[in-house]
């Protein structure tokens, strides 16, 4: 519910309210993305094309890692289209999964049996416990700070339905109940505390299989297929949906197998839609979101790709009875934090930080992302070159946001 005064937009939350308006908005959100209103767009290349690499999202920027044959890491600022240089990889990485437990990225299964963590706060790497058995191809998640890998395939293509557990905490890996589907090339991902397995290749043929691990009772439940089985796809998701994006729908021959795809499940009503489909195909890349946009990058089509292009899901369909309604202008927001315990945080931040913020939020109230969020203040900085504050998920009560015009006078 909006209040305005003053040129003001007060907006109360709490985390039953938030709920409440992120399931009404992803209802809305859903139907828009069948609609023609959304459209990808192209964006700034890559500095270095790669297929098979990884990717993670800190801080509203996205980092790619690796990719066949490199070992490179670089980061993308959507705010300002630009591209960023990092430490490189302590070696090359491709055709393994990247999954992010808080503010650290960790690298599991590849051509080499080696795992890596990449400290984001630092910009730094260690070598970790390698796995117990060497794959690739596999797909992985986290789950209640541990971090589960799925099937994946040796150089014989033998396609496995193993499920590994790794613990950061102790850098232990632990056997689980194995999927039901045997597959490799899959994707998965995380949605209220439990991980959904999607397509893959079986070792025969491409499937559509959506599986379901509970990692709290260590058992599988299968759900509705997707529409369009591929390998080599990603997942992300958005608005309380899935979304799948492209992928190798049969065998990549002269690399006319991969798809512009894109199916949106709804994990509530267990349900696939079809969305807007890519501008061409792709498969092998990574896809991150930030704010109200998906953002592809990289891949393999012909060639390995440096493209990167966007999907924004933030439009809102007008009211029929009211086709040009007066809308509030804000370009910048005071968010009030309540933590427990009694302290309150304040931030002036601008309309992208505080979206970013949110979109964080709902993605870890849903289940997935990191256990704290980063705010770096420019304000009130006294002596020091950088003031950086963490707030901790778990911790927060409630939260205002008073939004406002700074060029108002």
């Amino acid at each position: 519910m909006y209040i305005t005064y003053k040129g003001l937009i007060s907006l109360k939350f709490n985390k039953f309210i938030i709920g409440l308006v992120a399931l009404i908005l992803a209802v809305t959100l859903f139907a828009e993305t069948t609609n023609a209103s959304s459209s990808w767009v192209s964006k700034v290349n890559k500095p270095q094309a790669a297929f098979d690499l990884g990717s993670a999202v800190f801080n509203g920027k996205i980092y790619t890692f690796g990719g066949v044959n490199k070992s490179a890491v670089e980061t993308y600022d959507p705010s300002s289209d630009t591209w960023e240089t990092k430490s490189t990889m302590p070696y090359q990485f491709a055709r393994g999964a990247s999954v992010v437990v808080g503010s650290k990225v960790y690298f599991v299964g590849n051509q080499l049996t080696r795992s890596l963590m990449y400290d984001s706060l630092t910009d730094s790497w260690q070598i970790k416990a390698s796995m117990p058995s060497y794959r690739f191809w596999l797909s992985a998640a986290s789950a209640g700070g541990k971090i589960y890998a799925f099937g994946g395939t040796t150089d014989t293509r033998d396609s496995l339905n193993s499920v590994v557990m790794y613990d950061p905490e102790t850098d232990i890996w632990v056997s689980k109940n194995a999927m039901p589907t045997v597959r490799f090339g899959s994707s998965a991902i995380t949605y209220k505390g439990k991980i959904y397995v999607i397509g893959g290749h079986n070792g025969a043929n491409k499937t559509n299989v959506v599986e379901v691990y509970d990692p709290v009772t260590d058992s599988w439940t299968t759900k509705a297929n997707m529409p369009t089985p591929r390998s080599h796809l990603t997942l992300t998701f958005f608005g309380n949906k899935i979304y799948a994006i492209g992928g190798a729908t049969r065998e990549v021959n002269n690399n006319s197998g991969f798809t512009d795809v894109v199916e949106i499940y709804d994990p509530e009503t267990d349900t696939w839609v079809t969305g807007p489909a890519m501008p061409s195909p792709r498969g092998q890349h990574v896809t991150e979101v930030v704010g109200n946009n998906i953002y592809v990058i990289g891949g393999f089509l012909n060639t390995e790709l440096n493209s990167v292009i966007t999907l924004g899901l933030g439009e809102t369909t007008p009211d029929p009875g009211n086709p040009n309604p007066e809308q509030p202008v804000a370009d910048r927001a005071l968010l009030t934090i309540y933590i427990s315990g009694g302290q309150i945080k304040e931030y002036d931040l601008t309309i992208n930080e505080l979206n970013d913020f949110i979109a964080w939020y709902d993605s870890k109230d849903a289940g997935s992302g990191s256990a704290k969020y980063k705010f770096t203040k420019t304000w009130n900085k006294g002596p020091f070159t950088v003031r950086t504050e963490y707030v901790i998920f778990d911790k927060i009560l409630s939260f205002d946001v008073d939004e406002y015009n700074a060029t108002e006078k």
